[in-house]
């Protein structure tokens, strides 16, 4: 996935990238399977979650994910 981030970025790896996911109905399953690449994405600096069906168990999924190495969020709303 750090490939495709690195071509949407124009091939510029150190370019820091936006992913606006809100409203799209993401539930806790897909938090599930967004924090299992949140920690190889390094060049994602802000990400929009706003106004999805989230829930406690996608919340501390997303959390830990937030908070390893490999992850340098910025900004997520």
């Amino acid at each position: 996935m750090e490939r495709r981030a690195e071509a949407l970025a124009g091939g510029q790896p150190h370019r820091r990238l936006s992913l606006r996911l809100g409203c799209c109905n993401l539930t806790a399953t897909g938090c599930k399977d967004l924090a299992a690449v949140l920690g190889t994405m390094p060049s994602l600096a802000q990400l929009d979650l706003s106004d999805n069906p989230l829930e406690d168990s996608g919340m501390r999924e997303l959390c830990g994910a937030l908070a390893g190495p490999g992850c340098s969020m910025q900004k997520l709303w």
